[in-house]
Order: structure tokens, then sequence, then C-alpha cells
């Protein structure tokens, strides 16, 4: 008797149809690949990296694929294809679908009527909406002028399912997703003794090298890229250091140097709220092109009055708009495509903001349309990010109430508004008044006073007051670093 489902084959003499025998063949099949996602599930098996094409709106994939989908039907891509065509000026996530590739094959006894063979085979879909059955995601790519960037790259890995590791059963060979009891550990364990620890791992692996490698990734993972630290003391970059000192002096970066940490800059843009509404594409009200310039007007509303203050001051602390903080045109506005500008100007009284571009005259009041400050990235390239330096700063946390701090943002230092008091030793005179100051009258030839407010000089008991340029806490010079996971040299 068969072991696994299908059909129970008839005694001598007894047809079976062709409907048995697809029965037949359907059960056994659906038998060995739901054992094998009961295992592993689905997802990639290995490579799938994409890169952009040679060819405008183009993709590559620049290694072969295994995969399996959610139906566990194997995908394999081999050789990699290149020249994957994209939708311009859009951001799509790159899939993978199973297909069968069907041929004919005549039978020598049945010339008039081939059969159909069929393999498995694959297509390459750019999807534009939500991922469908049958999809294995990639990664996501943005076309913008012709340019691709490689965005979130979205593949899941195919490994083994916890769900078939049951705590109950658990041994010395099982390690389960959720916490271990008390009672399934060693005491050495319970104290935290590494060196008991590495040991077994160590005599559990086969070949040496893989503690090398699970060590290295520990390594490079124990902060997200991003992280910041401080340091009394400055240290150069290595491989065994790959944190970048953000006192350097304005600079690019190139991906060469930093891959992970230029991506990261990259991706990120500012945001209003982050924590609350979370808005980084503010609402354009309309537009004008004159003379090679466009200019966007922002709508009247909290959130863009306070992203347009914020890149203003930006302005102020940058000193010109060379090598300033791009913005992004999230949507195409007129004849200007989506893409990445730098400002000529930002006006926060006006609310907005121009930047040049070759087209023709034009104007319009456009719904739906959104602009984005993405501070480091440098509009035409996409291997490569701005650094500001950050030199005789402290850290200040973003979200104030007045909505000034955007984190990302620059800001100069600034004295809170006050009046001075004013006295002769008798009276004491405290603000500006009618009559005079604050109350002072004027003399009997109505002469006008003219006072001034001297340097601040100690009042006996508090100490001398010490004075400068900028407005100061009391402070310890540190060495400010963003992780940047790996580092080239």
């Amino acid at each position: 008797m068969d072991k696994l489902s299908g059909i129970t084959f008839p005694a001598h003499g007894k047809s079976v149809f062709k409907e048995d025998w697809e029965r037949e063949q359907v059960a056994k099949a659906q038998e060995v690949i739901d054992r094998d996602l009961d295992l592993h599930g689905s997802g990639i098996v290995s490579g799938g990296a994409i890169a952009a094409g040679a060819s405008p709106n183009t993709i590559d994939l620049t290694e072969t694929v295994i995969a399996y989908n959610a139906a566990g039907q194997r995908i394999v891509v081999d050789p990699a294809p290149t020249g994957i065509a994209v939708p311009a000026d859009a951001t799509s996530k790159i899939v993978l679908r199973h297909a069968f590739e069907e041929t004919e094959n005549t039978a020598p006894n049945n010339p008039g009527d081939p059969i159909i063979w069929r393999d498995n085979s694959y297509e390459i879909v750019a999807r534009q909406g939500d991922l469908q059955d049958g999809d294995v995601p990639l990664r996501e790519v943005t076309a913008s002028g012709g340019t691709v960037t490689p965005g979130t790259d979205l593949r899941q890995r195919k490994g083994i399912s916890g769900e078939h590791i049951q705590l109950e059963t658990l041994d010395a060979d099982h390690f389960p997703d959720e916490e271990l009891p008390d009672s399934k550990l060693l005491p050495a364990h319970k104290i935290g003794d590494l060196a008991d620890l590495l040991a077994e791992i160590d005599a559990g692996i086969s070949a040496p090298k893989s503690i090398i490698k699970a060590l290295n990734w520990i390594h490079l993972n124990r902060h997200d890229v991003g992280d910041l630290k401080s340091m009394y003391y400055y240290k150069a970059p290595s491989a065994a250091h790959p944190w970048f000192c953000l006192n350097a002096a304005d600079q690019v970066i190139m991906e060469s140097a930093w891959p992970d940490l230029v991506a990261y800059l990259r991706a990120e843009p500012w945001r209003y709220l982050a924590t609350g509404s979370n808005k980084s594409a503010f609402d354009i009200a309309s537009f004008s092109i004159t003379s090679n310039v466009v200019t966007l007007t922002l709508t009247n509303t909290t959130a863009e009055n306070a992203f347009l203050a914020a890149l203003l001051e930006e302005r102020q602390v940058h000193g010109s708009y060379s090598n300033f903080p791009s913005i992004r045109l999230n949507e195409a506005v007129g004849s200007v495509p989506v893409g990445d500008y730098t400002p000529t100007e930002v006006d926060a009284v006006s609310r907005l903001i121009r930047f040049a571009y070759t087209t023709a005259n034009d104007s319009g009041s456009p719904g739906g349309k959104t602009v984005s400050c993405y501070k480091h990235r440098v509009p035409g390239f996409t291997d490569r990010a701005y650094h500001y330096a950050v030199q005789g700063r402290v850290l200040v946390a973003a979200e104030d109430s007045d909505h000034e701090v955007f984190g990302g943002g620059r800001r100069r230092d600034r004295f809170q508004g006050h009046y001075h008091t004013l006295s002769n030793g008798t009276a004491v005179w405290r603000q500006p008044g009618s009559g005079g100051f604050g109350g002072m009258p004027p003399d009997s030839s109505n002469a006008t006073y003219a006072l001034t407010v001297a340097a601040p000089i100690t009042d006996g008991t508090n100490g001398t007051p010490r004075t400068g340029k900028t407005t100061d806490p009391r402070a310890q010079g540190v060495y400010l670093y963003k992780y940047g996971r790996i580092f080239n040299a």
C-alpha cells in the first residue's frame, strides 16, 4: 500500500482514467511541497542582488537566484539577466514569479497530437501596487530621469521555521525563538559564563571558520547603521573601527568606502513630528517656471511652515546654497520631473523654494504634489552622500513645542529675548514706557536720554561673567562618530 496520499489502485482489469492519474500526481507533489514548507517556509535561498543597469530605466540582476514562493514552487534564475526595464519616474518593487516553460513533444506513434512538456521557469515583474500571491520580492527601486536608485532590500531568507520546535521537547540541539526557561539552562549560562557558552558553540560547529563568521557577524551588527557614540580623542576609521567622525570637515563620502553608511544617509528624509504624524512629504500649493528657475510655493500650514523655517535655518548655518542639502520633487510638476535638486533660494515668509531647471516657462496649482528634503543626497549621483561637519555643537532633541528642531537639521546659537533693568542707586527702571525709559521723566529741557547697556560685571556674589562670541553651556570636548558597519580603506 502506498504510504503517501493519492489514489488506491484498483484490481486488474478496472480502468484508471486521466482524472485519477492527475489526482495521484497532484497529491504526491503536494505532499512533498507541504513537508518542505512546514520546515522551511518560502523565500530566497541564495542570490538576488540588484544594481542599476547601464541603460536608462533598467536594472541588472547581479547574482543568480534560487527561491521558493508561498506555494512551494522552486524558482531558479540562472544566468542572471541584465537590462531589465522598470517603469520610468516611479518607485517599483522588483519581484520574482514562478512560471512554466512549455514545449511540444511529438510522440512517434501519435505525430498529429503532440504532448506538452513543461519545465520550471520564471518571470521578473516591476510591481507598483501591492504584492500579489506568488510574488517573491527582491528589492524596491526608484527610477527618476532615467537614473535608477536601488532602495529597500525586500528579500526574505528561506530558513528553518520555529513552529515545529516546542519547549516541552527542547534538548541541547534545539534553540526555540522564545525565551528559554531557567530549567533548561546550565548554571554557567544563567550567570553569563561566555567562555562556557563559546566552548559549546565551538563544539557544535564542524567547520572552524563558521564560528569566526558568526563572531564577525555579531561584531558588525552590534550597532545599527547610523548609531552615534562619542570619544574623548580622535580615532581614524578602519575595517575594525567602521565609525565616521562627524567632527570632520564638510565633504562628500563615497559608497565605495562607506557602502552601508551612504545608503543610510541617502535614504533618510527630514520628518515633521516623526514620533507623531511623521510627515516627510510637504504639500505644494503652486509652482511657476520663469527663465529656467522653478519656484515652488508651499501650502500655508503648520507642517509646511515649520519645514521651510528649518530649511532656511540650515541655509543660515551653511552660509550659501553651494553643496546645500537637496530637496526632492516627489511627483513631476509641469515639465519638471521627479528628482533631487539643489535649492537656490528658500523664503520662509513667502513659503517658497527655488531651484534651477532648464525648461519652458509654465505655472499652475497642481494638487497632490509634494517636496521633501534629503539632506545628504548629491543631486545627479546615487553612489555618494554629503557630510556636514558637526563642530562645536551640542545635540538637541527634536520635536520641540514650537516645531523648530528637525532631526538632522542644524541651528545657530541665539540669546533669549529680554530687557535689562537700569538703576541710579535710588530708583529702578525696568522696561521702556511712555514719557521716558520705564517712567524715567525727561528733564525740563525735554532732552532725550541716551542710555547704553555696558558689558556685564560682577554682582559681588556670583563671580565675574565670562563673555565671548557664542553663548555656551559648561562643556566637555568630544569627538562624535556615526556607525557605518563597513569601511573600505
